[in-house]
């Protein structure tokens, strides 16, 4: 997928993935309107973190958790293979309990 208007923030995104083969934890955060693109971006950095060996995890919020304290949690699952790991979490906003 091309994205328009996205080769900075991919830099960005590139730039902390390589920083992780030195052995840092990077946190990224990627915000905006809805509508602007965030999920189509996420899907990218997916693609580009497998072409470069990080094991992608995916994980979206969802309306029907809101309620819940931080959502329903997934099964635990340690990886072992030495590989960095990419946790992209899409519509974090939608997670957890509201006041």
């Amino acid at each position: 997928m091309r994205l328009l208007e996205r080769t900075q923030d991919l830099d960005t995104v590139r730039r902390a993935m390589n920083s992780t083969q030195t052995g840092d934890t990077v946190l990224v955060a990627v915000t905006g309107t809805p509508g602007m693109g965030r999920s189509a971006f996420l899907d990218t950095v997916a693609v580009h973190a497998e072409q470069h060996g990080f094991v992608v995890r995916r994980a979206r919020g969802s309306r029907l958790e809101q309620g819940l304290p931080l959502g329903r949690p997934g099964p635990a699952r340690p990886e072992t293979t030495g590989r960095p790991v990419a946790l992209l979490v899409d519509d974090l906003q939608r997670a957890g309990s509201r006041p």
